[in-house]
């Protein structure tokens, strides 16, 4: 099993600058875009308000690599007037042979702070 964790700073921006209507405008069209970029059994959930985990079970490291890439160029393709292109930090985790969903989910966590971290 894999997941992606999705970070997408534009909808805390568009909500604040642009009201609820470009926010809810924005996650369906982010929504929808991701689920046309993914298999019918992969799981999206919105964690935080610009956090969202993609679980992709069944899938391996190189399968996860090829989804996020197309699920970057996807939302990418994806423009507002008012926000420009949907920009999106994505970060691929593993499930380790062995390891507990438990401490999976931590590193899903951790994984979701460092991307909402500010770039320097």
């Amino acid at each position: 099993m894999a997941a992606l964790v999705i970070h997408l700073p534009q909808l805390e921006m568009a909500d604040e600058q642009f009201g609820p209507a470009l926010l809810h405008t924005l996650l369906a069209r982010v929504c929808q875009t991701i689920r046309e970029s993914c298999r019918h059994h992969d799981l999206l959930g919105r964690h935080q308000p610009t956090l969202f985990w993609l679980l992709l079970p069944d899938t391996g490291e190189a399968g996860a690599l090829i989804v996020r890439d197309r699920v970057m160029r996807a939302l990418n393709r994806e423009v507002f007037a008012e926000t420009g292109a949907i920009q999106a930090r994505i970060h691929a985790c593993y499930l380790h042979p062995g390891e507990t969903t438990t401490h999976f989910e931590q590193r899903l966590l951790t994984a979701g702070l460092k991307l909402m971290e500010p770039s320097s």
